[in-house]
């Protein structure tokens, strides 16, 4: 879910702004509460309801504030349209893999009460092994699809440089944080 979502957060910033992201991007929020209703039973309420209801309204304005405008050119307007949508559409698939990915993640770990602790972790660390598998060759494989040239030209590692290098590293500490708060118990 994680490699999903890093893809698409690059796709949804190639085609809409970061202002419109930041903004689009919460309704994270009403996607773990909505999978939580669904999938956990969980009750919201009237506070809860009224908050979600408001932050969805924000995003439905911030994405409507260039609507309207005309450069003057269909053709430029109609693709400026679709790469927007296609932004939007992005960081919706961002928002609703986040959101279930979190809610399925809690509901395992819940259910989950096998006393044989060793291969529950075997477990889940062979399950993400192959996770992470599978993506690297879906990954690699889009690559050569869409970059064959470049990299038969100059190398895979071309115009990889400081930014890229950070972007991983946070990836990574990020997946690292989220391990060490499912393994470690958290004090009372």
């Amino acid at each position: 879910a994680y490699s999903l979502q890093m893809s698409l957060e690059y796709i949804a910033l190639a085609n809409i702004d970061a202002a419109v992201f930041s903004v689009l991007v919460q309704s994270k929020l009403l996607a773990t509460a909505s999978f939580a209703v669904v999938i956990l039973r969980k009750k919201i309420r009237k506070v809860q309801l009224i908050s979600l209801m408001l932050l969805t309204a924000g995003v439905m304005l911030c994405n409507m504030k260039d609507y309207g405008k005309s450069s003057g050119n269909a053709e430029e307007d109609e693709a400026a349209r679709k790469d927007q949508m296609k932004g939007i559409t992005a960081t919706l698939g961002i928002a609703l893999s986040s959101g279930f990915a979190s809610v399925y993640t809690e509901k395992v770990i819940k259910a989950r009460r096998d006393p044989n602790v060793t291969r529950k972790n075997y477990s889940l660390a062979y399950m993400q092994v192959q996770l992470a598998l599978v993506s690297l060759v879906i990954i690699g494989c889009w690559a050569i699809f869409k970059d064959f040239e470049v990299i038969v030209t100059h190398g895979l590692f071309h115009n990889f440089n400081g930014p890229a290098f950070l972007s991983i590293f946070n990836s990574a500490i990020g997946g690292l944080i989220v391990a060490a708060v499912l393994k470690l118990p958290m004090p009372c």
